[in-house]
């Protein structure tokens, strides 16, 4: 296990050494120092497989973003013993406005009141209620906003059940705090407002953002177990959070639905629920797109 001791003799290794050295060169001393210390910040990092706390920290060094779950940059999210990578929503904020193309960008939750409709091109509505009034109120979702400096301008909205969807869609860990309701290894369950906040932003600089290499980079990593090659250099992504394999609908479930709703209908709902095609809904998706296309 990467105990504070472990961790402090894993990077005093050769091999990692030389690696570290010609990554990151005179950084190196000050690097090792800080990780060490991170590694005995809690029983859950200490407990950590030493090369995936190590990779983290390195991606969240290469794209300069301060490793610390306190700042909310970057950090490690230990999940069965391995340390996954996690961008956080100030940390795809700074990556945006690096590039110089960003005017504004910014996500936040959405309070009961405050979410007006859509316009004429589908983009919602939001007037922000006073910070003493909103306090008090209901969050009913999350949005996500960005300008650019040629003037291009996209916010997004999902609602609580569109955000419960995707982490019960893509997070393993997360399906399964709802079935047991433990909340070991289920960031979406402990922290599901930041995370919310993060996913929401995530979608629309995807989408609709100017991406630079850096945030090419933070998007595929995001979420994921990193494994680093201290000989090659060679680094592996694994996103074991949906590491369980999730079957999609058998043709003759699609058929039923076609038959029963029409297909029509069932196109707008996969749009809505921003699923490519039949092919691809789940059982996990099947009480939403019932619910879209009977209401």
């Amino acid at each position: 296990m990467a105990n504070q001791a472990a961790m402090s003799v894993y990077l005093s290794n050769d091999s990692t050494k030389k690696y570290l050295k010609g990554v990151l060169g005179e950084r190196t001393g000050q690097f090792i120092t800080s990780l060490t210390s991170l590694a005995g910040s809690s029983e859950a990092l200490k407990n950590c497989d030493r090369n995936s706390l190590l990779a983290c920290a390195l991606k969240a060094t290469s794209m300069e973003l301060p490793f610390d779950p306190n700042l909310g940059f970057a950090w490690a999210v230990p999940m069965k013993n391995i340390a996954t990578f996690q961008i956080g929503a100030k940390g795809y904020i700074q990556l945006a406005l690096r590039t110089g193309q960003y005017k504004f960008i910014g996500s936040r939750d959405v309070r009961d009141g405050e979410f007006l409709g859509r316009n004429f091109v589908g983009d919602p509505e939001i007037k922000w209620l006073p910070d003493d009034e909103r306090a008090n109120k209901e969050i009913i979702g999350y949005m996500a906003g960005l300008e650019l400096v040629n003037g291009f301008k996209k916010v997004i909205f999902w609602t609580n059940q569109d955000v419960e969807n995707h982490a019960t869609r893509y997070s393993q860990s997360y399906r399964k705090y709802k079935k047991t309701g433990n909340k070991n290894d289920a960031i979406w369950a402990s922290q599901f407002e930041k995370m919310a906040e993060k996913t929401v932003l995530k979608a629309l600089i995807s989408k609709y953002g100017i991406m630079s290499t850096d945030m090419q980079k933070a998007v595929v990593s995001d979420q994921a177990k990193l494994n680093i090659d201290l000989e090659t250099g060679e680094e592996n992504i694994n996103y074991i959070d949906n590491s369980e394999s999730i079957e999609t609908l058998p043709g003759e479930k699609q058929k039923e639905l076609l038959e029963k709703y029409g297909a029509d209908k069932v196109t707008k709902a996969l749009e809505t629920m921003g699923i490519e095609s039949l092919n691809k809904l789940t059982s996990h998706d099947m009480e939403t797109l019932k619910t879209i296309v009977e209401n």
